[in-house]
Formats: structure tokens, sequence, C-alpha cells
């Protein structure tokens, strides 16, 4: 049996945030309460972190490793395994309690479905649980981690140090050898998203910080965009990054785009590269004196930078374009927007085409049927998660295109559905663009903003727009979106609407509607969040008859936030 397998694919992460629990908080009067690693708010098609699956493992023994490991620090940049134990209540999973792992069965089942999701229990040590456990084991080796701390049973210290609080979950590829022995292959391991836990139930609160993206090349000239909860833009404060064991905070020179969001570049690691290739360096803001702000910042050798490749790229005009009140130009979009300068009067004829209000407006015959295919469909690329949104008449000569980290193109991951289809069958990808679930009612509904694209083939049925997915898309098992613009109303338009469409992923014809209480633009826009939107996005199987049937193939982003646009230095 060839040892040559593919990296594993995750199609739906971990929950990025957790209240963290001890085993004695999991027994209620005898009865054993499972607490399960869950998958945040935008997996709406798998409630726990789920990996793809290929048909041509089927009957190959093989299995799937979870080890819960340590995130790598400043102070500890090794990465280990984590001492707080993970557990499942499934049969047929090997456990190995010495390295923490849970050894998964992949069967027919999962190889039917194109994917494996994990029913995974995490529980805390208690202080002399932790005190008594002795060295932390290193990853992908027999060896312990080195003595960090002096004394190694003081807990707070070890916490620290190790960054306890997070983990990270690790999948890999696993087979047997002749005697039957399970072979973890190192090369198709592939890693969640950080995990924190929290000693209370997660929450909103209005102190936001977001930092994006969150990782970068360690040699700087990344560019970041940060949400941080200050109070005055007009009262001094400093950017920095933080290394404990230098005894050093590098600073950085920032800008402010609007009143609570900064943008910076950031400096080189002063740690020398270490062979687990990452870092976390704490990013803090501090004003008057007081840390209003800290998070996390990822350094990795391997990410592309992508600034680097910009084509006749000038420092001059760049600080220029930073200083002035319209940043939004073509140099800038290279690393902001995309621009699209060409001859409008044919784009606005031709091949631009608008979601709207609309909700009427109708290409195909709705179906009442919902089709199940039980196949992943993910993001691979996302948009940035900050938008510089416009209005109608502000596209009207150049249209602007949601910007993509890094200058890149929208990707979403998509199966194969070709052995699904009969004659006169076609497939198109949905796109939807919806309010955000904040609601006690958890609705959900059209947003009222408009999208855009620029595509001759695009059409538009209730509300979504609809693009083909042709032969290459599924072959190639990716779709990419080039031309998507997002729209904002001005007051006097949003002033208009007195109705909320509801929206749902398993029906394309609308049965119900919202009414719309409030008066006042902005406060209609204040009440439903209109700043922050979703791009949904699902296949949708249209037969010969023009007959729409939905999908369970779904997926949306994260909250798209919209900045303004002006640029003001400090």
């Amino acid at each position: 049996m060839s040892l040559s397998k593919p990296t594993l694919r995750l199609v739906a992460e971990p929950q990025q945030f957790y209240r963290s629990r001890y085993a004695s908080e999991m027994c209620r009067n005898g009865t054993v309460l499972n607490r399960f690693i869950i998958t945040g708010s935008n997996s709406t098609q798998f409630k726990y972190p789920t990996v793809e699956i290929l048909k041509e493992w089927y009957n190959q023994g093989l299995h799937i490793c979870v080890i819960l490991v340590t995130v790598p620090t400043e102070e500890a940049p090794i990465q280990c395994i984590h001492p707080h134990p993970i557990d499942t209540d499934e049969v047929n999973v090997v456990k190995n309690e010495y390295r923490n792992s849970l050894f998964f069965p992949i069967t027919e089942e999962d190889c039917i479905n194109g994917f494996k999701s994990f029913r995974i229990i995490r529980k805390k040590l208690v202080q002399y649980e932790l005190k008594n456990y002795g060295p932390l084991h290193i990853v992908h080796s027999n060896d312990n981690d080195i003595q960090r701390i002096d004394d190694p049973t003081d807990v707070r210290k070890l916490s620290k140090v190790y960054q306890l609080e997070k983990s990270q979950l690790l999948f890999s590829l696993v087979q047997s050898d002749p005697s039957g022995r399970l072979i973890v292959l190192n090369a198709t391991s592939v890693y969640s998203n950080v995990m924190t836990a929290t000693k209370d139930r997660v929450t909103n609160n209005n102190a936001i910080i977001r930092c994006s993206p969150q990782k970068g090349h360690w040699i700087g000239g990344d560019d970041i965009l940060m949400v941080i909860p200050i109070s005055d833009r007009k009262t001094p404060c400093e950017v920095y990054f933080e290394y404990p064991s230098l005894q050093h905070q590098e600073r950085v020179l920032f800008r402010f785009v609007d009143s609570k969001t900064i943008t910076f570049t950031t400096p080189p690691c002063l740690i020398e590269v270490n062979e687990n290739h990452k870092v976390e360096v704490p990013l803090v803001v501090r004003q008057n004196n007081q840390e209003v702000a800290r998070v996390n910042f990822c350094y990795e050798p391997y990410c592309i930078k992508f600034s680097e490749e910009i084509e006749d790229f000038d420092v001059n005009i760049w600080e220029n374009l930073i200083n002035s009140d319209e940043v939004f130009t073509k140099q800038f979009s290279q690393s902001i927007n995309t621009i699209d300068y060409s001859d409008n009067s044919t784009i606005k004829n031709e091949i631009l085409k608008l979601s709207s209000n609309d909700i009427n407006t109708s290409t195909f015959e709705n179906s009442n049927k919902f089709i199940y295919i039980y196949r992943p469909m993910i993001i691979l690329v996302s948009p940035s998660l900050n938008q510089r949104v416009r209005y109608a008449n502000e596209c009207e000569k150049i249209i602007r295109y949601i910007s993509i980290p890094d200058n890149n193109i929208m990707t979403i991951r998509i199966p194969d559905l070709r052995h699904n289809l009969i004659t006169g069958d076609t497939l198109w990808m949905r796109i939807t663009r919806t309010t955000i679930d904040h609601r006690k009612d958890h609705l959900i509904f059209y947003h009222p903003y408009p999208i855009w694209i620029k595509n001759e083939y695009a059409k538009i049925h209730n509300g979504s727009i609809f693009i083909p997915i042709n032969d290459n898309d599924m072959e190639t098992g990716t779709m990419k979106i080039y031309t998507l613009t997002m729209i904002r109303l001005k007051q006097y338009d949003l002033a208009k609407i007195n109705k909320l469409t509801i929206y749902s992923s398993t029906q394309l014809i609308v049965l119900d509607q919202h009414s719309i209480e409030i008066k006042t633009p902005k406060r209609i826009r204040d009440e439903y969040k209109l700043q922050q939107s979703i791009l949904n996005f699902q296949i949708v199987r249209v037969d010969q008859n023009n007959l729409a049937y939905p999908t369970d193939c779904f997926c949306q982003t994260e909250s798209i936030h919209e900045i303004e646009g002006n640029v003001c230095s400090t």
C-alpha cells in the first residue's frame, strides 16, 4: 500500500471561543453531560469539526488521528501535545491517553458522504492534575519539551508560558502496517484554527477587537486593518508588538481609516525562524497609558508576500495616496479593492447584473423540493471582512469589486455533481447578500443593500444572483468569483423600504416578509445592523423545464463590515 496521501482538508472548523469545563462539570446527578467541540456560527451544514473524505479511501483500513495540541508562543515556540485531555463517546475509536490522541476509523458511510465529523469532548485539568502532569510531549516526536520554567509544578507559570487557554486540533491520516500497527502519516496533517477557552459563556459586547489578517510573513510588510475600542481618536495612542523575552516593544506607525479602525504595516519578526515555522507575538494598543486592545499576531515564514509582486510599486505614490481624500484609486486598489476601468456604457447595458429589492424578479420556476447531496462546499479564499462599500452613483464610471486579502481571487471549493445530473440539467451558483443573525427570533433577511456582478451569463432570481457552473468548475473542484460588487443605499432610498424578505437556504420561493415599523433610515440601519452583511453561496440544480431545486451544497462568509474610505493621518 502506498504511503502517499494528500493533505487532509478541513471543511468545518471548531468554534474559536468556548466555555472551558472541568470533568466534574460534565456530570450532574449521576448523568454524564457530554460537551462536544462544536463548529462556529458560520458553519450551517456541520455541527462538529469535519474533514473531507475521498471515495478511494474506502476499504483501506484507514483512520484519522485527532490530537489536541498547544499553540506556539514566543516563550514556547515548539508545538506540544496539550495536557487537557480529549475523549469521545463514539464506538470503535482507538484511544491513546499518553499521546492525548483519538483514532477514528474511516467507514463506508464516510466515503459515500465525502466527509467525516468528529464528536470530541475536551476536559480541563484541575490544578493538582496539571501540577502532576510532568513535561509536555513534543508533537510528531518521542521527546519531551525542555524545561521552560524554574519550578515545573508552578501551574500558573506553566499555563502562561504555554498559553494553555489556547489549543488546536491536529488531524492526520493513519494507515496500518502488515502487523496491524497504526502509522500516522504526518505529511497529511492539518491544523484547525486556534480555540480559546473562556471562564464564562461567550457573549457579544461592545468592545469588539478585530485584526485582519491576523497572520503574516516573518519578514513583515503585510498591511493590517484593526478595529479597536477607543473612545477618542484625538487622544494619543500607540501600537506595538510585544516581546517579553527580549524586554522590547516594537512600535509601528499607523493611520486611522475611521473612528475605530486603524491600518498599519507589520514590522519584521524579531525572533529567529523556529523549526515549528510560526510564532505568536502579542499585538497591543494603548491609550492614556492603558491597554485597550491585545491580540496575538502569528508570524509565518511561508506566507506569500503578495505586496512585493505588485508591478511598478512606488512608496512615494503609496504615501501620497494614503494622505489623499480619495484613497481608492487605481494604484491603491491593488491591495484594497479591485477596480474596473472598462467602458461603462457596455457594462451597464450588457453584462452588469444587479440584485434588487424587487423580490418578484424571476428567471426560474421555483420547486418546493430540496435536494440533499451530502457533499461539502467551502470558501477557500474569502473576501476581506472590512469592505469599503460604495453608493451606486459612485460606481457609474468605475466599478469597484469587493476586496480580497493579498490581492487574491475569491474561490469556493465545490463538489463534482456531474454524475447527479440528467439530460437537460444545469447547475447554478446562487449568491445572496443577507443580514447577520443577531435577533432573538434568529430571522435572517435579504439585505436591502444590493450586490452587482459583471457577468454576461448571470441571472437574477428572487433577490439573488445566479451564475452558471460549468464542466471546468466541476472538474477542477473550484469556482472563482471575480467581479462581485457590494453597494449601499442612500438614506432616502432606505427610507422607502417598509418590508424585508425573510431568507431561507432551503427554498427559493418567497413565503413571508417582515414589516419594518421604524421610519427613520439611520434607525433602520442600526436596528437591523445593515452595516454588516453576509454573502451566501448555494448550488441550485435547474432541469430542462427551468424548474430550480436548491441543494444542501451551501457555504457563507463571515460577517463583512462596511468601513469608510477616507484615511486620515495622526
